[in-house]
């Protein structure tokens, strides 16, 4: 199937509710392994997405634009299951900026509730004349696409 755009969910599920853990996505500073920047996240890319649309990225690094800003991007991860910036923090600082969100310390932990807060909880990622633009949708966006 092909498709101009996709959903993504800035947040996963755990027993059937929606939830941001507090190591990884939005919350990905928190990840163990190595100092990381306070702002350093990735969208998670579910599966239903990635089994449906497997030919939506590009195979190798890609320009990500915003209204105003154009970021270095790559689908990372095992399975290919994170859209991520280089650096990471790139990403993280404009989504927290468009949400509203401060992070103020190191381990602080975005919930899907503060989340939910915003009226953001997705992004949608639209190629237009071969350019990927990425904008917040709404609350429910991702259920909605999938």
């Amino acid at each position: 199937m092909i498709m101009d755009y996709i959903i993504l969910p800035l947040y996963s599920w755990k027993n059937g509710k929606k939830t941001c853990f507090p190591r990884s996505s939005m919350n990905q500073s928190n990840a163990r392994g190595r100092a990381r920047d306070l702002y350093e996240v990735y969208i998670p890319i579910p599966y239903e997405v990635r089994t449906t649309y497997p030919d939506f990225f590009p195979g190798e690094e890609f320009d990500l634009f915003t209204e105003d800003l154009n970021f270095s991007a790559k689908i990372c991860q095992q399975d290919d299951k994170a859209l991520m910036t280089n650096p990471n923090s790139d990403l993280g600082k404009w989504l927290f900026e468009k949400l509203g969100i401060e992070k103020t310390r190191p381990n602080e932990v975005v919930s899907y509730e503060e989340l939910a807060k915003t009226g953001y909880d997705s992004v949608k990622i639209k190629i237009i004349d071969g350019k990927y633009y990425i904008l917040l949708m709404p609350v429910g966006s991702y259920e909605n696409f999938i």
